[in-house]
């Protein structure tokens, strides 16, 4: 899938619709997991210890895939990375700071 260039979305789509592939729960792979599953270093033998630490070390098991199939599949999502913007309701952090502003601000008296 990476030599034809494929995005995420379309392998996602080729797995859920053409192939039928489920989980082993017999559940629909979702886009997230396929996502984080193509991000995954341990399929071309290497890990890190503790998770998310920055010194990677040779896995003792055979490796799935090329470290530059892997490399080549981390260019074509980097690539196909679409930034979205929210246009609906802020988040929750931004409407407690703006609660909390208004809560702040003195009363003004509504009696003349």
């Amino acid at each position: 899938m990476a030599y034809e260039k494929w995005s995420g979305r379309r392998i996602h789509h080729w797995l859920k619709f053409e192939l039928n592939f489920q989980t082993r729960g017999n559940k629909n792979l979702s886009a997230g997991n396929l996502f984080r599953t193509l991000q995954n270093h341990i399929y071309y033998a290497h890990s890190s210890t503790p998770r998310r630490a920055v010194n990677w070390y040779q896995g003792k098991h055979e490796p799935i895939i090329t470290k530059e199939l892997f490399d080549k599949v981390q260019e074509q999502m980097k690539r196909d990375n679409i930034v979205r913007q929210s246009t609906s309701s802020p988040s929750p952090s931004s409407w407690y700071a703006d609660t909390a502003t208004r809560a702040s601000q003195p009363r003004r008296s509504t009696s003349n």
